[in-house]
């Protein structure tokens, strides 16, 4: 009783568990009631023949169907199975609806509210329905059939926990809009130029524009790029510049001249994997060696998208049969197209390519003749559209919302209250959508039997710039990336432009077949890891000009490029690579700064120092100078470039600089600038600072904060230690109770937000520095025999807490092991769904 009492009070306080919830959650941890296997056919509606189901060891689905539409139908079926509450989730999300599900709850630096303001007016839904509209015949039939299937399931009544716990008694039918609307929101995750571009022009009003340069400049080159020298174009362009004159000479003007009011950064229970959604997905690897690279002279295909760490993982694993053609491998939630995977003949990897497709557009605020506002662009003072939203809040009244739009897009200000009173009047753009052939093209290039027919068909997507690399069995590898490029003749796209003048239009888009691709490289090898994939004046407008640093890449290529025996055991291996590969060079520098650390401060400075500069670069579950360079490498940033802002490193704008996952490559660029570079000088104070100055300082900072997180003893430094990796359900920082039931396991953790193997956090985040992104899941496919390929992930495949496979891929994904993605399996398929009989009524309840 006492237990159950303790139960009761842990789960009663948080408001997003009401009414009912905490009688569901007792249940649920007594005796779970997840989808379990029973005898019987199972009727489905809209089939056309009996479809087989094998429920593989680790829980995916392999599924056998006669045709493409009773496959779609199926997977539906077997996804909403596995994760609806996921699905449903972040189709809230791309609706703007997160508050009608969970009620005005913190959300990153505003509210569940605030993140529906945006997506809402920002247009996700009204993209996805013209999206689905346009799309062809056969990609809206397949879109519906999958909807079909994850209704069968909704029907059967079978809630989520989560649901449950939320007062969602029936959960609303799906539509073949809804997965264009998840699909549309996970895309837009993937274009996030914008979001370094809003930070910029934060600190621009903040500290000026060239303090806003010396913390993260507009134009950062990191080299080497990744696509093989005879893939480049062979001439040379002049790069546009990134900072405008007329925006240099009237920014000033137009922030706002009032200090922003504080606004406080609240960490919240929900948004930490899901913001990136919004902010930008941040990485990924895939390489590919060819055959005379491998051991089995076969090329040999890797991928490790890089995803937000969420229990459920963001991936689904399934293997979909019909006659003739098997594709097996990884989707996203709430899309039935396999986006990682094989074919037997081809495989894939998708990496993000960091391709600008949004720009920031600054205005000038003018007056109608009758005397409204309205916005200046050319020689016209023209007026706002208006658009107005009812927003419905759980337990709360509704709310209304007004934006405003230009003809470039919406104003950022009426949608965001971080940035109200923080800059100009400022519009997002985004490429236009065109008619849809995305899901026409990922379904054919998954059919295709050649690398060449793969990239071929590939060419119709639109929607974001993905660096696809393929692999086949006659021995081909190559990448392409399709997408619509703005054209850029003015600027580059890293810094907002002036929205009042012609001149910063777009100029159209870059031709398909003038778009950065490679097939057979002299080299016998490709890699990607989000780094550019071009030197800047190697391409005519501005294209990833806003790429990661290359220091996944540079370890990748060393090691691809130094061996020609490679085998997928190897490649396993190399995926779980945590050295930084920029700290070794960079340590040769800093013999002045490490010399007066190991002389200069208290005891505990010293000590730091000596340990951070005798240290390898590995970022392992053991390694205490890994957790003392963090520290460091926080304290340095904070002194070195936090000075330039109104409110130093304690300020709001510090944190929400520092909030997205690619702040990360300004930290290693700062580690890259000279001695004597400006953004060393502290401009608190009125000596002229060198970066060892800054170093030394950092070190006694860093010694103070380890002594006071982790006591004057220190006992236990291990990175593992300090920072364990756990999978984070989005319940699961409400409550001890929901932590323990929802969040995976917890482990020893390791890497970086630049290793191999990556493991992201928040520099943000300073308390926990929680792992909120990485390697969702691995796959290797040597072509030799691509049925031997093999995969891990992080997680498992089912949704429900306390299931078979909930949570139980996470420390073989964590510790290298790898699994078959085509297992053999015995004995008969354990499920099976058929058309129902002829006399069946509409609405035939469906056993799970």
């Amino acid at each position: 009783m006492i237990r159950v009492r303790a139960l009761f009070a842990a789960v009663a306080v948080p408001l997003l568990l009401q009414g009912c919830a905490v009688w569901h959650l007792t249940g649920y941890a007594i005796r779970p009631d997840y989808p379990r296997v029973e005898p019987g056919d199972i009727p489905v509606d809209g089939l056309s023949a009996p479809v087989a189901v094998t429920l593989l060891p680790d829980g995916r689905p392999r599924i056998e169907a006669a045709n493409e539409m009773d496959l779609a139908r199926i997977t539906g079926y077997m996804q909403a199975r596995d994760r609806l509450f996921q699905m449903d989730l972040l189709r809230h999300l791309a609706d703007g609806r997160l508050a009608e599900l969970v009620g005005d709850v913190p959300f990153g630096s505003g509210t569940a509210l605030d993140s529906d303001r945006f997506f809402r007016f920002a247009g996700l839904r009204r993209d996805a329905q013209f999206m689905y509209a346009s799309a062809t015949t056969e990609d809206q039939a397949l879109a519906r059939a999958f909807a079909e299937g994850v209704n069968a399931w909704v029907n059967t009544g079978h809630i989520s926990l989560e649901h449950r716990l939320l007062g969602v008694p029936v959960v609303r039918q799906w539509t073949a809009v809804d997965t264009f609307s998840v699909f549309r929101f996970i895309m837009f995750g993937m274009t996030h130029n914008w979001s370094r571009e809003i930070r910029r022009l934060v600190m621009a009003c903040d500290a000026g524009i060239d303090g806003a340069e010396r913390i993260w400049p507009s134009v950062m080159e990191f080299g080497p790029t990744f696509l093989p020298p005879e893939s480049l174009d062979p001439a040379t362009y002049p790069v546009a510049p990134a900072i405008v004159p007329e925006m240099r000479a009237a920014l000033a003007d137009l922030c706002p001249k009032a200090p922003a009011v504080q606004t406080a950064y609240v960490p919240d229970s929900i948004s930490l994997p899901l913001l990136q959604l919004r902010n930008g997905i941040s990485a990924s690897n895939n390489w590919a060696v060819a055959g005379s690279r491998s051991a089995s002279g076969k090329p040999i295909l890797e991928n490790d998208p890089h995803l937000p760490h969420m229990n459920p993982p963001f991936v689904w694993g399934v293997h979909q049969k019909l006659p003739g053609r098997e594709i097996v491998g990884f989707t996203l939630p709430g899309v039935p197209l396999v986006t990682f995977g094989q074919n037997l003949k081809v495989a894939w990897a998708a990496t993000i390519n960091s391709v600008d497709l949004q720009d920031l557009y600054v205005y000038k605020p003018g007056t109608l003749a009758d005397g409204s506002e309205g916005y200046v662009y050319e020689d016209d003072v023209r007026p706002f559209e208006y658009r107005v939203e009812e927003f419905r809040v759980k337990g709360g009244d509704p709310v209304t919302s007004t934006a405003r739009f230009t003809h470039h897009g919406l104003i950022l200000n009426d949608v965001d209250p971080f940035l109200r009173d923080r800059i100009p009047l400022t519009a997002l753009r985004g490429v236009q959508l065109q008619p849809f052939r995305d899901a026409g093209a990922m379904l054919a290039a998954s059919q295709t039997a050649t690398g060449e027919d793969f990239a071929r068909a590939m060419q119709p997507m639109d929607t974001a710039c993905i660096s696809w690399l393929y692999a086949d069995v006659a021995g081909n590898i190559g990448f392409t990336s399709p997408c619509r490029v703005p054209v850029r003749p003015h600027h580059f796209g890293t810094f907002a432009v002036p929205g009042w003048l012609a001149k910063y239009e777009w100029d159209g888009f870059v031709p398909k077949e003038r778009l950065p691709r490679a097939h057979n490289p002299e080299r016998g090898w490709l890699a990607t890891a989000n780094n550019q994939a071009v030197p800047f004046d190697r391409f005519y407008t501005a294209y990833n000009n806003d790429a990661n640093p290359p220091n996944r890449y540079m370890r990748l290529s060393a090691e691809l490029d130094a061996r020609a025996d490679w085998t997928p055991a190897d490649m396993a291996k190399l995926a779980l690579d945590v050295r930084l590969a920029w700290w070794s060079p960079l340590r040769a520098s800093l013999d002045g700064a490490c010399a007066r650390g190991t002389a200069e401060g208290d005891p505990a400075a010293r000590r730091l120092a000596t340990e951070i500069c005798g240290w390898d670069g590995d970022m392992s579950a053991d390694a205490t100078a890994a957790t003392l360079f963090v520290h460091w490498t926080h304290a340095v940033l904070d002194l070195a470039l936090a000075d330039e802002l109104r409110e130093g490193p304690d300020g709001a704008v510090w944190r929400y600089v520092q909030e997205i996952p690619h702040f990360e490559a300004n930290v290693d660029w700062m580690w890259q600038r000279p001695v004597s570079d400006a953004v060393w000088d502290d401009a608190r104070t009125e000596a002229k600072e060198s970066r060892d100055d800054i170093l030394v300082r950092a070190f006694a900072l860093a010694a103070t904060e380890v002594a006071k997180r982790y006591g004057p003893e220190a006992a236990d430094l291990r990175w593992g230690s300090v920072r364990p990796f756990y999978l984070k359900h989005p319940f699961g920082g409400l409550n001890a109770i929901l932590a323990g039931l929802l969040n995976g396991k917890s482990y020893r953790g390791v890497g970086a937000p630049e290793t191999v193997f990556k493991n992201q956090f928040s520099r943000s985040d300073r308390e926990s520095m929680h792992p909120g992104a990485g390697p969702a899941m691995r796959t290797v496919v040597d072509l030799a025999n691509p049925g031997a390929a093999e995969y891990a992930i992080a997680g498992g495949a089912s949704g429900w807490a306390r299931s078979p496979s909930y949570d139980e891929g996470t420390e073989a994904w964590l510790n290298g092991a790898m699994r078959p993605m085509v297992p053999e399996v015995d004995g008969p398929a354990q499920l099976r769904f058929i058309p129902p009989p002829p006399s069946a009524s509409e609405g035939v309840a469906v056993k799970n």
